[in-house]
């Protein structure tokens, strides 16, 4: 049961990590402020005449402007094309594997020492019926 747990916390967090590296927080911050003015607006108008007025263009709430700039500010950030494709490049280059030199004097035995070995049985568990 607690793998089952493990496993759906590590999906939903990396689904979470992914929305948040494309930038989908700022998509929902922006459902969530134009569900903000369509629930002011339909306290004074229709459902149809709401959500005209929630999805103009035109008439932008404070909450709106604060996404649409903190979003450009966003992608002004990110990387060109050319920089992301140099990345790319650096992604596939490969490293010629290690090579390791087997240092025979450390693990030798000198001819005093001895190792001690096990008379008695390996215990074993029980066998199961």
């Amino acid at each position: 049961m607690p793998s089952v747990v493990r496993q759906r916390f590590a999906i939903a967090a990396l689904v979470i990590a992914w929305l948040c590296a494309n930038g989908a927080v700022w998509d929902a911050m922006q459902l969530a402020a134009w569900g903000k003015m369509f629930a002011g607006y339909t306290g004074t108008m229709s459902i149809p005449q709401a959500i005209q007025e929630t999805l103009d263009p035109d008439k932008p709430c404070e909450m709106c402007l604060g996404i649409a700039k903190a979003k450009s500010e966003a992608e002004k950030k990110m990387p060109s094309s050319e920089q992301q494709a140099a990345k790319f490049v650096l992604i596939m280059h490969t490293v010629d594997s290690p090579v390791f030199a087997n240092d025979p004097g450390c693990w030798q035995i000198e001819p005093g020492m001895s190792l001690a070995e096990r008379a008695d049985p390996v215990p074993l568990p029980p066998p199961r019926v």
